[in-house]
């Protein structure tokens, strides 16, 4: 499936709000933690105005990311924090679930062009104060600010600093105020992942670059808004891909530092170019920047399980699990990962660990279906098709869900009805993969058809294109010259 993230994933792209709730084992009592694996939970936000929420995600945003820089230390990634927000649990609870041996936590507050950030860093294991600050400051000091709480974290926990990264640290990205608030709007929507937010995210990103025009974070934001919008259907992907790249480019030639932007062009290098050497080159070098950068470490996993080196494709899902353990789609890679192995049973149980997580979190009710069929249950199938069905937002889902049970349970005449309406359906302008019509349509026995997609699905950069070498649905046709064909087309032969 495509390479994104918690807010949407699966057969469309799908939203899901829901936070995820652990069902992680706790350690035993001697364990002792290590005080470099640090979690910054999310800053609480004590402003006047309520509206300046999105300063205060921003700030724990910004922190996490500075800090993940530093070798020494091993951060947890925000999708996994940001669960916490809030601070509904005690410290110990959140140290046992992330395994986090030092806690930062603080808040902000923001009037005017003043800010004052509390922080304290805390041993998770005694509770006690290993460091505590206030900073009252102008709003135009809050790069200062950051570099100082990194510095002093790292002096804390006896970690030495290398040169680039108290460079990296000292680096403020941009000197203007205004620019860095559109900055971070533009996250605080790009985070929220669905369609309007994407085009909020797009204007704050737009107007920082305005701004200030030499601002490689905005532009780096700009490509990530772009690159999301072209991924999950919510524009032109050819569009949207190449607006990316531009972006992604422009980031880079600023600071060719900035890990954010070369995974991003990555993506680009795997989706629109099919450049899977340089791809592979881009998402080493952001994890030789950022070794806490998760998300290069999922996007490798995926590059490298398209390719079928399933040895190294698992031991970059492991370090993207260990930064980020209550990443939904991380964990959801991990299923998907089981799957193409053909380790149905473990696809299975992981696949469940994510629904415990997040019920509605359809991409593994998706992983689960497909497993169930696979593996000849029928009934369970059907469950697992009527869940789809309910939580969907759109026909196209249920209908495409539906399809892969009729097609799988001997019901093909049915389910090539299905293919139809859903054919119908695309050319009406809703947005539904090609490469899902190819893939139901190959199951129903209809090759060509299924060919005719798998055309459609490479003129249209399709994010499941990539994976057309180890998805199982695509068995019967290996040994088709028009597979070997696409094969070539797409650098995967």
């Amino acid at each position: 499936m495509p390479f994104t993230d918690d807010k949407g994933i699966g057969i469309k792209g799908w939203i899901s709000g829901s936070k995820p709730k652990a069902r992680i084992e706790e350690p035993k009592p001697e364990q002792v933690l290590d005080k470099h694996r640090i979690a910054i939970l999310p800053f609480s936000n004590i402003s006047p105005d309520a509206k300046d929420e999105y300063f205060a995600d921003g700030m724990t945003e910004e922190l996490i990311s500075t800090l993940s820089k530093i070798s020494g230390l091993i951060v947890i990634a925000r999708t996994s924090v940001m669960g916490y927000k809030g601070g509904q649990k005690k410290i110990n609870e959140v140290a046992r679930e992330l395994q986090a041996g030092s806690i930062l936590e603080g808040s902000v507050r923001k009037a005017g062009d003043k800010l004052r950030i509390t922080v304290q860093l805390i041993d998770s294991q005694t509770s006690g104060h290993l460091w505590a600050e206030s900073y009252d400051r102008e709003l135009k000091d809050v790069f200062a600010i950051q570099s100082d709480i990194s510095k002093t974290i790292a002096q804390t926990l006896k970690v030495k600093l290398l040169p680039r990264e108290k460079a990296t640290i000292e680096d403020k990205q941009t000197a203007n105020p205004e620019a860095h608030t559109h900055y971070l709007m533009g996250r605080f929507y790009w985070n929220q992942r669905n369609e309007t937010a994407l085009k909020t995210a797009t204007k704050h990103f737009e107007r920082a670059i305005q701004i200030d025009p030499e601002y490689a974070l905005a532009y780096s934001g700009l490509a990530d808004s772009y690159f999301i919008t072209g991924q999950w259907g919510f524009g032109n992907a050819l569009t949207s891909f190449q607006k990316a790249r531009t972006s992604a480019k422009k980031a880079l030639e600023i600071n060719e530092n900035l890990p954010e932007a070369r995974v991003t062009l990555a993506g680009i290098l795997v989706y629109y170019d099919y450049d899977w050497i340089r791809a592979e080159e881009e998402y080493k070098r952001a994890i030789e920047l950022n070794p806490n950068y998760a998300t290069a470490h999922q996007w490798l996993h995926q590059l490298l399980l398209c390719q079928e080196r399933l040895d190294e494709a698992y031991e970059e899902i492991k370090k993207a699990l260990d930064l980020d353990p209550l990443s939904l789609i991380i964990n959801d890679n991990l299923a998907n990962y089981f799957s193409t192995r053909k380790d149905y049973k473990l696809a299975e149980q992981q696949a469940k660990k994510v629904l415990e997580m997040n019920p509605n979190f359809l991409s593994s009710h998706f992983t689960l279906l497909w497993t169930y069929l696979v593996t000849s249950r029928p009934d369970e199938a059907l469950q697992e098709t009527n869940t789809i069905s309910k939580l969907t937002n759109n026909d196209s889902d249920g209908k495409l869900a539906l399809g892969f049970l009729y097609a799988m349970t001997g019901k093909g005449i049915v389910a090539k009805n299905l293919v139809s309406e859903l054919e119908k359906m695309k050319s009406g302008g809703e947005y539904i993969s090609s490469f899902n019509l190819a893939m139901l349509s190959v199951l129903v026995g209809d090759v060509d058809n299924g060919f005719k997609w798998l055309e459609r699905a490479y003129e249209e950069r399709d994010g499941f294109l990539p994976y057309l070498r180890v998805n199982d649905a695509f068995d019967t046709i290996r040994s088709d010259p028009r597979y070997l064909t696409l094969l070539r087309k797409i650098g995967l032969q």
